[in-house]
């Protein structure tokens, strides 16, 4: 879902506001759109998912 998310915000960008479609900028939204769900995910899930974040290149 978050995947999906930050697609369609990036080829909103690339769309509406002129940006220069980017895999780099996609990946990006992706961390930032990911880095608030940690906030609200379980204190049991959210070491792995850091984890998981941190080797999603």
């Amino acid at each position: 879902m978050v995947a999906c998310w930050a697609l369609w915000t990036h080829r909103n960008e690339v769309t509406f506001d002129g940006v220069v479609l980017s895999l780099r900028r996609w990946k990006k939204i992706f961390r930032d759109e990911f880095c608030l769900i940690l906030h609200k995910s379980k204190p049991t899930l959210k070491l792995e998912l850091e984890n998981w974040l941190c080797n999603f290149r």
